[in-house]
């Protein structure tokens, strides 16, 4: 829930939060001496767990034979005993590849391409095996492959030499190693327009890294991600390794399932027909919905057709979020109920019971939404972790009496992003550092950080993300996202970590308008636990949103442009986004709407050195936080106060302190003063001036607008005054040869190649409606967030573990 973060996102004060890198190797076990030498290796499986037999090799040797395939675009690395590629590189030039070489010591890869440029890939010794020396010639008496013998030589994968982390201690695992089957590459298997090919003869390696968590499961494990851009590993496993344990939830199910590797193919590759992506096992006549791409409308077919069940897409969600949280840490923890759940939602179904559209489809909340339930509520820190709550939260309990299986809690930035001046988005102490997937160490956004990267990649159908100020739009904005903030007051706080009783607001977070109206639909309305939302119109009776989704929406719409605010906040990055702005003005404008530029924001200089909302964020954050203390049923840490919670995360090693410092809360102690002071009236006025007549409210209403956009960066803040709703949806990408900018900590990048933005409707308070016919209008019309893949994907789909 933060102001907007940084350098991407222009801020002021302190009440920006910038992002984070992850946690140090200090806060987890320790590896031994020989663990700790080793690359990470997720593939690797624990020789002593008596694994079955893996595939068998591809042809009878001795030795394995790795060598490298060039086509125009990629380079495929081989070995002789897979029939698929171990991985791949690609993206690296506009042109195309002309040759390739092994160096001497077989660890080095050489390529050039037809734009004059080299580019190497190299390989940690034992990465891909000794160097063999014996004979090339094969044992006649190997005919017969030997299946048994030839588990013990399942191809370890090349990977990155270079990772974010350390290498980390791997939990224990009873994971089979994966059939080659299961694979869905991105690329062709067999390469077409071969160009060039280079092998070495090398030995299985298999260094493997010792258990020393004693069995502990980890559901949050630390990344090791590449430097190299376009790695794409097969037959990799489920890459668990170790991270921070969370003490409560027990090992995810499914966790000791086969699970198909993660894809990592090149950064911001072009969404694009692929036989071997596309799952073509069908049941009855129909094929399986692709997960990163799936709808509610698709789901809810898939479920009344009986083509799939509610247990088979948690089973499927579960396997994906397995195969990627230990690159992203998009996922605190997975509700060990959740398989029990969807049983009973199919049970319900056979039965002739659907709660509705949503009825046994998994969504994932962020992990400052209390749910009464095995999960953890800790909003990232230790602070919390342990404590319940007396009945669920009022989002919780919407969501499941509309039939969602609760599949478990997202990362976030810590204390939503309300905690330091000195963080980064996606960092929390429970759960570790959360990275986008549209580029390596991309920054997340937060603070729904988790809720945007695994809604982006297809970890469920949708998450739950919440905002005080930017902080559902902004991890929207850079995960490819359709993001809706709605009013304040439309969906309850009740039993949510809070910042702000006046700017405190949940929304959903998916990949489509239509999936979020559905959402919404579900989660607003009345609750006696929030009184703000009393203010509802119509007496509590909302709009059909699914209804707004509206093609024709713009018709004789008045759409406004805040051109001021993009005149003082564009920077050096911006020119990308500003293009891709005026081609959806021009967009709009063809669909039918008045361009209305120069809606300006009137008080919005002036703003810009007002410290009203800081005093307004700091005093509602002392008064609503110890509120939510006392609230709880069980509190084991006993803290009810903000200087409390400050006194423990500063004398906390797992909090990270003073790396990460606490001066948001040393700010608001200084202040002194709640939101009961007579102080808080005046701060509050100035906001809903600067929000309101100086703001959007009052360009609204001189320009006689519809609503107004702005690209999704320069969006939040201001409506944030005012609690006023904004639809952000997918409006472009930076180009793949963009520069890239750092954060503030130097730890994940803020603005880069093929990273996504977004455009935002902001409009009058209790406008979602009109705001989604707009969004709705704008995507059919772009699709924009097909334009870009994500670089890391998990490969697990429904057809992987329908009837298995």
């Amino acid at each position: 829930m933060p102001p907007l973060p940084e350098p991407a996102y222009p801020t002021k004060g302190h009440t920006s939060h910038s992002s984070m890198d992850p946690p140090p190797l200090t806060n987890a076990p320790s590896p031994s001496p020989s663990a700790a030498a080793s690359s990470p290796r997720p593939h690797d499986q624990d020789q002593s767990t008596g694994l079955p037999a893996g595939p068998p090799p591809a042809f009878g040797l001795q030795y394995r034979m790795v060598y490298a395939v060039a086509t125009y675009d990629a380079v495929y690395v081989y070995d002789t005993q897979q029939q698929k590629p171990i991985c791949v590189v690609s993206n690296l030039h506009y042109a195309g590849f002309t040759d390739l070489t092994w160096s001497t010591d077989g660890l080095t890869l050489l390529m050039t391409s037809s734009d004059g440029f080299c580019s190497c890939l190299t390989f940690a010794p034992g990465e891909l095996g000794q160097i063999y020396h014996g004979s090339v010639h094969p044992k006649h008496h190997l005919g017969v492959i030997n299946t048994a013998t030839s588990s013990a030589v399942s191809t370890p994968v090349p990977t990155p030499t270079q990772t974010t982390t350390p290498s980390l201690p791997r939990q224990s695992s009873s994971n089979h190693a994966p059939s080659p089957s299961l694979f869905a590459t991105n690329r062709p298997a067999s390469p077409a327009r071969s160009i060039s090919a280079s092998s070495i003869a090398t030995q299985s390696s298999f260094a493997h890294v010792p258990d020393q968590n004693g069995g502990m499961a980890m559901n949050n494990p630390t990344p090791a991600l590449s430097s190299v851009p376009g790695i794409a590993a097969a037959n990799s496993g489920n890459g668990m390794i170790g991270g921070v344990p969370l003490y409560t939830p027990p090992q995810t199910p499914a966790a000791g399932s086969q699970s198909a590797a993660s894809s990592v193919v090149g950064v911001g590759a072009k969404r694009e027909a692929d036989p071997e992506s596309e799952v073509v096992e069908k049941i009855k006549g129909e094929q399986f919905p692709a997960l990163i791409d799936v709808t509610t409308e698709d789901l809810g077919y898939g479920l009344e057709t009986g083509l799939f069940t509610s247990v088979d897409l948690v089973t499927a969600y579960i396997a994906r979020i397995n195969e990627v949280n230990a690159t992203n840490h998009a996922v605190a923890e997975i509700n060990p109920d959740a398989l029990a759940i969807a049983a009973q939602m199919d049970a319900m179904r056979a039965n002739g019971t659907v709660l509705g559209p949503l009825h046994g489809i998994p969504i994932l909340i962020k992990n400052n939404i209390a749910t009464a339930d095995k999960m953890n509520n800790t909003a990232g820190s230790y602070a919390l972790v342990g404590a319940k709550v007396p009945r669920d939260s009022a989002m919780a309990a919407k969501l499941r009496k509309a039939g969602v299986v609760i599949l478990g809690k997202t990362n976030l930035s810590q204390w939503a992003n309300y905690r330091s001046n000195n963080s980064s988005n996606g960092w929390s102490a429970t759960t570790g550092q959360a990275y986008a997937a549209y580029y390596p160490m991309e920054d997340p956004s937060g603070s729904s950080s988790g809720s945007g990267v695994a809604s982006s990649v297809g970890l469920a159908l949708a998450t739950l993300g919440t905002e005080t100020s930017g902080s559902i739009l902004s991890p929207s904005d850079v995960n490819n996202l359709v993001g809706i903030k709605p009013t304040v007051g439309l969906t309850s706080r009740y039993l949510v970590i809070p910042i702000s009783e006046h700017q405190d607001t949940i929304g959903p977070m998916t990949r489509t308008v239509k999936d979020a109206a559905y959402i919404l639909q579900a989660i607003a309305g009345v609750d006696s636990g929030d009184n703000y939302t009393s203010a509802i119109p119509n007496n509590g009776v909302l709009p059909d949103y699914i209804a707004a989704c509206n093609f024709s929406a713009f018709n004789g719409a008045r759409i406004g442009i805040a051109r001021n605010v993009i005149d003082i906040w564009a920077d050096n990055s911006s020119g990308p986004v500003l293009t891709a702005f005026d081609s959806a003005i021009e967009t709009i404008r063809k669909a039918g709407a008045t361009i209305v530029d120069n809606a300006n924001f009137t008080g919005f200089q002036a703003w810009q050195k007002d410290n009203n909302e800081t005093l307004v964020l700091n005093a509602d954050f002392i008064s609503n936080l110890h509120t939510y203390f006392t609230e709880l049923s069980y509190n084991p840490s006993g803290i009810e106060t903000l200087a409390e919670l400050r006194n423990y995360t500063q004398s906390n090693p797992l909090e990270e302190y003073p790396s990460r410092d606490t001066a948001v809360w040393d700010d608001a102690l200084t202040q002194g003063w709640n939101n009961t002071d007579p102080r808080f009236w005046a701060a509050y006025q100035a906001n809903l001036y600067y929000g309101g007549e100086g703001g959007i409210l009052g360009a609204l209403q001189r320009n006689k607008l519809d609503a107004i956009i702005l690209p999704t960066q320069f969006s939040p803040s201001i409506p944030a005054l005012v609690g006023s709703p904004v639809v952000t949806v997918p409006m472009g990408f930076y180009p793949a040869n963009e520069t890239v900018v750092m954060n503030r900590r130097g730890t994940l990048v803020a603005v880069g190649p093929n990273i996504p933005f977004g455009l935002s409707f902001m409009g009058a308070r209790f406008s979602e409606a009109e705001l989604i016919g707009f969004a709705y209008a704008y995507e059919q019309r772009t699709m924009h967030r097909n334009d870009v893949q994500p670089f890391l994907t998990p490969n697990i789909e429904l057809a992987d573990v329908v009837g298995k």
